[in-house]
């Protein structure tokens, strides 16, 4: 997340984007790492430190989200977005793809994906989708 791409840490290229969108009405980075929070209070993004033994990004959104909500500061009917901080070419056309399916009040889940090409079909580092 702190290494340089094109001059920039990798996670600022994704939180700006986020940001810049204007899709969301709030982001926030969820993270155990001193090194990310120092960053993020380098860039005034806001941020939350999340317990260390959570196993996955996905797990410290849901511990914010349920920090959040208990606080009253998220409404129960709001949509939590767990972006990738490892995406810099995210753009705002997948966010709002992301978001899209919300419109039908009885989607519950979301994610944005895209044919996976050939080559990369046997690779275990190419995170697939089946639908």
């Amino acid at each position: 997340m702190l290494r340089p791409i094109a001059g920039r840490p990798l996670l600022a290229w994704v939180v700006d984007a986020a940001v810049q969108s204007r899709v969301f009405d709030r982001v926030l980075v969820a993270t155990d790492s001193e090194e990310i929070a120092a960053l993020c209070r380098e860039h005034n993004w806001e941020f939350q430190m999340t317990a260390p033994e959570l196993p996955s990004g996905t797990d410290r959104v849901y511990a914010v989200a349920q920090r959040l909500a208990q606080a009253g500061e998220l409404a129960a009917d709001a949509i939590v977005a767990n972006i990738q901080g490892d995406e810099p070419l995210v753009r705002r056309e997948q966010f709002e793809a992301l978001l899209r399916p919300f419109a039908n009040p009885a989607v519950q889940v979301s994610t944005v994906c895209t044919v996976c090409p050939a080559d990369a079909a046997g690779n275990p580092n190419v995170v697939k989708v089946v639908a």
